[in-house]
């Protein structure tokens, strides 16, 4: 795994822990254009996420969703106890849960734990996972790079300060 360093003044800092593939994924019937795998709390399943840099909501969907609403209580205290969000033309709504999202580093260093807030959407029918900003994103540094297979990326990540 190619490593990235970060220069704060004269001193080189590792920016990513963990590097993976990330690409167009089909989960029928949807297309999943950033598809980045990942586990979902300590369950051994490896599941297809959309990495969506430009939702403001992190959620899970459909069936996982019920069961981690079953698993889970609501973030306490709420930080809101519904959030609304227009994405692939619908808006969800659903409480927010708090899980475990850990990324995959198939491509070399270590897998990264993220302590995640997404909202639990039992009637979503778009992607089963979605991993935006809030919730997910904003604890992580990414960086994306196009590999010359086809419309593969390598995905670093690492740990945001």
């Amino acid at each position: 795994m190619e490593q990235l360093t970060k220069k704060v003044g004269r001193i080189c800092n590792d920016w990513n822990s963990g590097a993976a593939t990330c690409g167009e994924r089909y989960l029928p019937p949807h297309r999943i254009s950033m598809g980045v795998s990942c586990f979902i709390d300590d369950e051994e399943d490896v599941y297809a996420a959309l990495l969506d840099t430009g939702s403001a909501v992190s959620l899970v969907g459909d069936v996982l969703a019920e069961e981690l609403l079953s698993k889970h209580d609501p973030v306490d205290p709420p930080l809101r106890s519904t959030m609304t969000h227009r994405l692939s033309g619908a808006s969800p709504s659903g409480p927010l849960i708090r899980i475990k999202v850990t990324l995959i580093a198939n491509q070399g260093g270590s897998n990264l734990e993220v302590d995640s807030i997404v909202m639990a959407c039992p009637e979503w029918q778009g992607p089963p996972i979605v991993l935006g900003r809030n919730g997910f994103l904003e604890a992580v540094r990414v960086g994306l790079e196009r590999t010359r297979v086809g419309k593969e990326y390598l995905f670093y990540f690492g740990q945001s300060i």
